[in-house]
């Protein structure tokens, strides 16, 4: 008898614990353990395909989204691994498409098993079941239940699956309590019961984002959304920086600037929040807010397709002082090294020239900022390349001697980083590259490692 009092008020604390704060984190407690080969996997609706090209791997596109940030994220965390990431997210996906592809395009045979599996869809079942006459039924809440667990039974060797609580963006409350809610618990439920399944509370979250107007007019998650998500994600995975690494302990204030391999499209404006482009700097906000959540950050861009040193330092005071940001991040040099090419101009002459204007430079801002990272410029093309030895290797040494100069300073050899993974990729320059210059989703990945690891995040 008093064991059953005991057992009732337990469960009576645990009730009284949980109002209003048990929907806020994951009971289940699970940290992704990647092998030596690291593989992730996303399936989403419309959040997740954000700004993505056609191929589905990686390696070849970058969308503004939270699968996107979190590979990044992985990428950062075990780059000495080469971790992979593929995302078969469809605008319109509901579980049972993600049920036949993961049979059929991931669990093949002769394909590795992922190691992380991230499932984050919203109502699009629920809406099929309501407003399909013909083929509803095969979406019902019983049918998405059934759904789940063959889903689960085919991924019970990846070591972690991540469900994202199915979340609505409607506010008819109808529709909230007396379908969606099913769905919701089948999820949870079903979630519970297999020991490799991390479910994901997201519906208060999704609800957040709206009243704060971080969702466009057509149901999409703005970027500074996709990179709470991002947080998110990790929070609930247990991710964490790699060895080494020391959290921030104030404010971090980070610009980026440089020419259009820093540029990426991004937001014009140099405002907390714009829109940072689909380059390194996105990505290094992405995981900023995802690894260290405690810590307030704020990433600016100042990139400038085409820049030259000299047409950057003609901005400097109204684009890159103006933010007073404590850490910089610059990447310059590529163009200069170019025009200098197209003139004919001796390469060792010219760098000479750059190399007293960002001296001048450095000395007169360096002492502005905590940390500064200097990226050399790069080619990625064969070591014999004529443009490489007689132009920009020259930069590369101006740069790096401007570097020496300050303690503040890290110099990042960019053409020494991306000349390793040129090898790994049988010397093709378009595995990281459109064009020698212009990095792709790999090499922004790879870029961006190498910033945090300088900045010592």
């Amino acid at each position: 008898m008093i064991r059953k009092i005991f057992a009732v008020l337990a469960a009576l604390m645990m009730l009284l614990g949980c109002m209003g704060g048990c929907s806020d984190a994951p009971e289940k407690v699970h940290r992704v353990q990647f092998s030596e080969k690291p593989l992730t996997v996303f399936f989403g609706d419309q959040q997740l395909v954000v700004g993505n090209y056609l191929d589905k791997k990686f390696n070849s596109f970058m969308g503004d989204n939270a699968a996107t940030y979190l590979a990044a994220t992985i990428y950062a965390t075990y780059a000495e691994r080469n971790p992979e990431s593929y995302n078969y997210s469809a605008q319109t996906l509901m579980i049972s498409g993600v049920k036949h592809s993961l049979a059929n395009n991931i669990l093949v045979e002769g394909k590795q098993v992922p190691d992380l599996l991230v499932i984050c869809l919203s109502d699009g079942d629920a809406q099929k079941y309501l407003n399909d006459a013909k083929y509803g039924q095969s979406f019902s809440p019983e049918k998405y239940r059934t759904n789940l667990q063959e889903l689960f039974e085919l991924a019970k060797d990846v070591n972690t699956v991540l469900l994202a609580e199915p979340y609505t963006l409607s506010v008819d409350e109808v529709y909230r309590t007396e379908t969606m809610s099913l769905y919701q618990t089948a999820a949870k439920e079903v979630a519970e019961a297999y020991e490799n399944v991390v479910y994901m509370p997201m519906q208060d979250a999704v609800d957040t984002w709206v009243s704060a107007g971080r969702v466009t007019d057509d149901g999409i998650l703005n970027h500074i959304a996709q990179a709470e998500l991002t947080a998110l994600m990790a929070k609930t995975l247990n991710l964490s920086p790699r060895e080494g690494t020391v959290a921030p302990v104030e404010t971090v204030r980070l610009m980026c600037t440089g020419d259009s391999i820093t540029d990426c499209g991004r937001d014009r404006k140099l405002e907390e929040g714009v829109y940072l482009g689909n380059g390194y700097a996105a990505l290094l906000n992405g995981y900023l807010q995802a690894m260290y959540p405690q810590t307030p950050t704020i990433v600016y861009n100042s990139g400038v397709s085409g820049n030259t040193l000299q047409q950057l330092n003609s901005r400097w005071t109204k684009d890159v002082k103006a933010a007073e940001a404590n850490h910089l991040v610059m990447m310059i040099g590529v163009n200069d090294a170019y025009n200098a090419s197209l003139s004919n101009a001796n390469g060792a002459n010219s760098s000479n020239s750059f190399k007293r204007t960002m001296t001048s430079l450095m000395n007169k801002y360096a002492s502005s900022y905590e940390k500064i990272v200097l990226i050399a410029p790069f080619w990625v093309a064969d070591a014999d390349d004529e443009f490489r030895t007689e132009y920009v290797n020259h930069y590369i040494e101006a740069v790096k001697a401007v570097a020496q100069e300050h303690e503040n300073i890290t110099f990042v050899n960019m053409q020494a980083v991306l000349d390793t993974h040129y090898a790994r990729h049988n010397n093709n320059y378009l595995a990281l590259t459109a064009d020698h210059c212009h990095l792709n989703a790999e090499g922004h990945r790879i870029l961006m490692a190498e910033v945090l690891r300088a900045l010592g995040y």
